[in-house]
């Protein structure tokens, strides 16, 4: 007897003996309702979300307008990509006035959301986030704080720089302190600015020992660069750092009024700043930032902004006389932002001009440098203050944290695993949460004993499927097709999976993750090509096949980037863009063509959070890879063992889990049914 027929079984069982007692006929439409419901749900918590559409429509024709039935339809709608018929659903629950507040809100933010692709919200305003004070319990953790920079490390976290006391503090999401470090037996000597790099260590400016350490992700010294002197490549008193993102960095040397630039082993390569042809050289140079190959340098004291290109040579002046103090820079949008004593002000490039973006007149008094974190923070280190201000838009204060439970799973029942996403309400995912950031009830009753299990921010697995464009108009690009999909397959680490599917007429699976044989599938993909495909259907098979899941997961389309006509007649664009969204799934666009851009293309592009690149561009495609599994992730999973009574698998178990984060936080509900016994 399958677990199908079984459910009916126990369920006729009960009701036979509800009838024995109370001499009630037996109401057979509410057992086929319950059955159709209970396998909606499991369907759901599987990933199988048209299954679980077509159980709960089974369920509703039986027992139309059951709240709990029209919203799991709705949930299902939802991850299927289709939220206009997932509000529907919804909103019969909520004008029926039979809706609870997680329901209303998820409801509200979907309307947020879909109106914000439409007309994207520009908040400028900012308030207190949090501040971290130098003191705790009359001990004195930072003094003279120069620096609050984000980790990079996908956590959240951030460094603040203790000037006065030689050290650097790790700060994690929530501003708890997690670290400090000091430099070891030989110490750091008044740090002033550090550049975190991506493989975990970080530059340390030290303006006295005038020298930047390179240093491990403990703080420990892994060798010196620069030394004391006015020389070429020496230096007196460095501060402020920036890097390319590539081999190089700079930093500002104040004794000396210029930029240093050097590699990252440690190699002078030049130096900029000094007097020169329509430029009267720096007279104390400090934040620098790097935007689209040109280098940002303010000088605090002539009041300006220098703008030079990457081999030193000074290309003009920017808002001169309009500054009173400047000093750290960062960018924001494409524009700069500068650290101006009080105030935070932004420069708009492209209509050279100055406004400003935070007025902190009375609370800061010299704003050392700004930064963002990886949750969108803005980070003031407050150098005579002596206190970090984290600042975050008004709007994500009241509108609170989107938190949503994407599955249940009871296959191991009593353990329950919980697979949940935390973002801000426009999408940008919360990352570097903590077990005490959640709280977790179970039919309302707390769960203590729960654990994080997983944090995405932390995950290093990576699943790409790869897309082919299978039209006649790719023939051309056969050979540099199989050239790109040898350099994808040889460029992963082993961190990385990877599928191939081609779409012709009709899209099929090439290579499934997992396989070993790559060669014959690079060969099948640049073999076979069609008058006809159809796009759409290749882009969500290619979703369908990672869900569900909690590793970073991406789909990378290479094509020519002309569709058919009717390319998105059965999926719609926006949905698509919806259906990788709702799952956590970044599309990204490969162009064989230069300069062509697909407007469809690049809306799912957009929209999912992914990029587009021209296949030939100098550094290939490996740039792009290493964003993807790069890219920051909202998921995290909890588990805990679970307290109720099952009833041999026909119980519904409602859950219920919170996510704060600073003053901030956001809830939702959802549910499961225990295995069939």
């Amino acid at each position: 007897m399958n677990k199908h027929k079984a459910f009916l079984f126990l369920a006729l069982i009960m009701y036979f003996s509800l009838y024995s007692l109370f001499s009630q006929p037996i109401d057979m439409k509410a057992v086929e309702a319950e059955e159709d419901f209970r396998w909606g749900v499991v369907a759901y918590n599987n990933g199988f979300y048209n299954k679980a559409v077509q159980s709960l429509e089974r369920s509703l024709a039986l027992k139309p307008e059951n709240p709990n039935t029209l919203m799991w339809l709705g949930r299902s709608y939802y991850m299927s990509g289709l939220e206009d018929a997932a509000l529907a659903e919804w909103d019969k629950i909520i004008f029926s006035q039979k809706a609870g507040a997680s329901l209303i809100n998820l409801s509200e933010l979907v309307k947020y959301r879909q109106l914000l692709s439409i007309k994207p919200e520009y908040d400028e305003n900012w308030a207190i986030h949090m501040e971290i004070e130098n003191t705790f319990n009359n001990f004195k953790l930072f003094d003279r704080p120069t620096a609050a920079v984000s980790s990079l490390d996908g956590s959240g976290a951030f460094y603040v720089i203790s000037f006065a006391s030689n050290q650097v503090l790790k700060y994690n999401a929530s501003g708890a302190l997690k670290s400090t470090f000091d430099g070891g037996i030989e110490g750091y000597n008044h740090p002033f600015d550090i550049y975190p790099l991506d493989n975990g260590q970080f530059l340390l400016s030290e303006f006295t020992a005038n020298t930047v350490s390179l240093c491990d992700s403990n703080g420990s010294r892994i060798m010196k660069i620069g030394e004391k002197g006015i020389s070429p490549g020496q230096l007196l008193g460095p501060q402020f750092l920036a890097s390319d993102g590539a081999n190089y960095f700079y930093v500002t040397d104040v004794g000396n009024r210029k930029v240093v630039k050097y590699d990252l082993q440690g190699n002078f390569i030049l130096e900029m700043g000094h007097k020169s042809a329509g430029f009267n050289g720096f007279s104390s140079p400090s934040g620098i930032t790097i935007l689209e190959n040109k280098l940002y340098i303010a000088d605090s004291v002539r009041k300006t902004i220098e703008v030079f290109d990457e081999s030193g040579n000074h290309l003009e002046t920017l808002v001169e006389g309009q500054l009173f103090h400047p000093e750290g820079l960062c960018t924001y949008k494409g524009d700069l932002l500068i650290s101006d004593m009080s105030k935070v002000m932004r420069y708009n490039i492209a209509k050279d001009q100055l406004s400003i973006f935070v007025d902190r007149t009375g609370n800061t008094q010299r704003a050392m440098n700004v930064d963002f974190d990886e949750n969108g923070n803005l980070l003031i280190a407050d150098y005579e203050s002596n206190r970090v201000t984290v600042l975050t838009e008004l709007s994500s204060v009241y509108g609170g944290l989107f938190v949503r439970i994407n599955r249940v799973n009871s296959d191991m029942f009593p353990k329950v695993v919980v697979d949940l996403s935390v973002e801000r309400r426009d999408g940008y995912p919360i990352v570097g949460l903590e077990r005490d950031n959640f709280i977790l009830t179970e039919n309302s009753r707390p769960v203590g004993d729960y654990k994080l299990e997983f944090s995405g921010f932390k995950g290093e697995d990576s699943y790409i499927t790869v897309l082919v464009d299978g039209s006649g108009k790719m023939e051309p690009f056969s050979k540099s097709l199989k050239e790109s999909l040898k350099s994808i397959y040889s460029d992963r680490d082993n961190s990385t999976d990877i599928s191939l599917i081609s779409i012709g007429e009709t899209p099929y699976q090439i290579s499934s993750f997992g396989d070993s044989d790559n060669s014959s599938a690079i060969e099948e993909a640049g073999a076979e090509w069609s008058s006809l495909w159809n796009p759409d259907i290749g882009i969500r098979l290619a979703a369908s096949q990672m869900i569900p899941g909690r590793d970073r997961r991406s789909v990378l389309f290479i094509t020519q980037g002309e569709m058919p006509e009717d390319s998105f007649n059965r999926y719609d664009i926006i949905d698509l863009a919806a259906y990788y969204k709702n799952n956590n799934i970044s599309f990204n666009t490969v162009y064989t063509r230069e300069g062509y851009k697909n407007i469809e293309l690049e809306y799912l592009t957009k929209a999912t959070g992914g990029q587009s690149i021209y296949m030939f561009q100098p550094e290939g495609i490996s740039s792009l890879l290493d964003d993807i599994v790069s890219i920051k992730s909202a998921i995290y999973t909890v588990s805990y063992t679970s307290g109720s009574n099952s009833d041999f698998g026909r119980a519904y178990i409602p859950v219920e889990l919170e996510a704060a984060y600073v003053n901030k936080s956001g809830r939702d509900e959802l549910g499961y049914y225990p295995p069939l016994e």
